[in-house]
């Protein structure tokens, strides 16, 4: 059984900016490694709906980061993360639009919160 998720109250940022400042980035940084204007990143970090392709190329960015890391610097396990895992899907006429899904600001939170999802993630992809 894994540990208790933080609560509404305690989810004040999103969790692409706690994995961005896991990885020690600045917005300026992703935004360069995902190949998106820095105010997109901000915008996702406000909960702002971006396009499926932003949240792609954030994802894949994110996940490049993470592999590139020695395991020993990151406080979790890497699994592979997609689209669904940081994004919630908005309905719109005209296209698919995505807004970030909530995580903790805290540091102590964000690292625990982080831990939780990544194990978790790593068990649903073996069992």
């Amino acid at each position: 059984m894994s540990e208790k998720q933080p609560d509404a109250a305690q989810l004040d940022s999103t969790l692409v900016e706690a994995l961005r400042k896991e990885l020690g980035w600045s917005k300026a940084e992703l935004a360069r490694r995902a190949g998106v204007a820095e105010r997109t990143i901000t915008n996702m970090d406000d909960r702002e709906l971006v396009t499926e392709d932003t949240c792609m190329r954030v994802v894949a960015a994110l996940n490049r980061g993470m592999q590139e890391k020695p395991p020993e610097q990151l406080e979790f396990p890497f699994v592979k993360l997609e689209e669904v895992d940081l994004f919630q899907s908005i309905p719109d006429d005209k296209q698919r639009r995505l807004k970030a899904l909530p995580g903790p600001g805290e540091l102590g939170l964000r690292r625990r919160n982080i831990k939780i999802f990544m194990i978790d993630k790593a068990k649903q992809k073996t069992g």
